[in-house]
């Protein structure tokens, strides 16, 4: 490993925090002394939330496309039209 002034050279970069998503320093980071800005925090909450939503809607609609999710459906049909 590449070291500067007995630093690892990939501590002098920046790195998205896991939690709000924000820039920060490596350094700080490693160290603890990030904070997450509340607003910041709920906005990457918010994202990635819609990012597991949207990857849900993609497996339904795979599912409904297959032949059990058309089974499932015709079903589904058959039991309204026949007040079950």
């Amino acid at each position: 490993m590449l070291e500067m002034s007995g630093a690892p050279w990939h501590v002098f970069g920046t790195s998205q925090c896991p939690r709000c998503g924000a820039d920060v320093p490596v350094a700080q980071l490693l160290r603890g002394g990030h904070w997450c800005d509340p607003d910041a925090l709920e906005a990457h909450e918010a994202e990635q939330l819609q990012a597991r939503l949207a990857a849900v809607h993609l497996e339904i609609a795979d599912y409904l496309e297959s032949s059990a999710g058309r089974n499932h459906l015709a079903f589904a049909r058959w039991c309204r039209e026949h007040g079950r």
